[in-house]
């Protein structure tokens, strides 16, 4: 060992010294494998919390495809609206009718020639809308519906109602369901007058009536009798007894 020049304190220095760097290893280990702990724990947390950031931003999303839905929704309900489409539809549908109806009234022999329907709209809401019917005479003077006559109430109601029917289709005929209901001697004779000058407005008219006055203004009747429960349909031609 002396050849050697073994010194035992220089060992035991060496031996100090490696225990002190494994130790020192050991530790380095130690604190390796916590960092890396720490590291995935921290990858997790990244990861959720970009999941969070993900969810939010579609929400956000979702909120703002939601406004511009709704803003596009309160621009159609303008558009269709009193103000919008639905005003545009009732003025076009109310000129249609106005055009229609003066022109029916003129093959009427009336004191008035002119009439006109004025949409008004009420309530806070405005969502009822009214019609007015304003009647003017040859020198343009408004009328009011109660000055008219019974015949000229009745011929209005009428060609109210044919041109309603034009504006749907050219009616080939029209059915009057008891028109002399209610009405006193002269308001049916004066039906019977109106019913007689329609015909150059459409070509038939069709009138179930229990009032033998009405067959006067008929070119057929078709005479509907009960005879022992049976109903019986008969043919007449004016002037056949």
């Amino acid at each position: 060992m002396s050849r050697l020049n073994y010194n035992q304190e220089e060992y035991n220095e060496v031996e100090r010294r490696i225990e002190k760097v494994r130790k020192e290893l050991e530790d380095n280990i130690s604190k390796r494998a916590e960092l890396q702990g720490n590291i995935t724990q921290l990858e997790k947390e990244i990861e959720q919390k970009e999941k969070e950031m993900h969810e939010k931003e579609h929400r956000i999303s979702k909120k703002q495809a939601y406004e511009n839905s709704e803003k596009k929704l309160e621009k159609l309900r303008e558009d269709l609206g009193d103000s919008g489409l639905k005003k545009f539809l009732i003025e076009s549908v109310i000129a249609l009718l106005v055009s229609n109806l003066n022109d029916i009234l003129g093959k009427f022999d009336l004191a008035f020639r002119n009439v006109d329907i004025k949409a008004v709209t009420s309530g806070r809401t405005k969502i009822r809308t009214d019609f007015k019917i304003e009647i003017y005479n040859t020198k343009g003077d408004s009328l009011s519906i109660d000055n008219l006559s019974g015949g000229e109430k009745i011929s209005l109601a009428l060609a109210l109602r044919l041109a309603l029917t034009r504006i749907i289709s050219n009616p080939g005929f029209i059915i009057l369901d008891e028109p002399t209901v209610h009405l006193d001697e002269e308001r049916r004779k004066k039906l019977i007058e109106i019913i007689k000058s329609v015909n150059n407005v459409v070509p038939q008219i069709l009138v179930i009536t229990h009032d033998e006055e009405v067959l006067d203004a008929a070119d057929v009747v078709f005479r509907v009798t009960k005879e022992n429960g049976v109903s019986k349909v008969r043919i007449e031609l004016p002037g056949e007894s």
